[in-house]
């Protein structure tokens, strides 16, 4: 899913990728002239630290696999 949003802007003229604040699959790409509210693909979550869509893995150490 991808929708733009023209009216919101990201903090101090800021470019690039944030997670959103309260939904783990969603996540906006920062434009100088909008922003694009993004969502994973089913079953999968936005990981805030490497930036990108991962798979969810219930009950695994994630940072073994990797």
């Amino acid at each position: 899913m991808l929708k733009f949003n023209l009216d919101a802007r990201c903090s101090n003229g800021f470019t690039g990728i944030l997670p959103h604040e309260k939904k783990s699959r969603y996540y906006f790409v920062c434009k100088h002239n909008a922003v694009l509210t993004c969502a994973c693909k089913h079953k999968e979550t936005f990981d805030r630290v490497r930036l990108r869509c991962d798979k969810k893995c219930k009950g695994i150490n994630r940072e073994r696999f990797s």
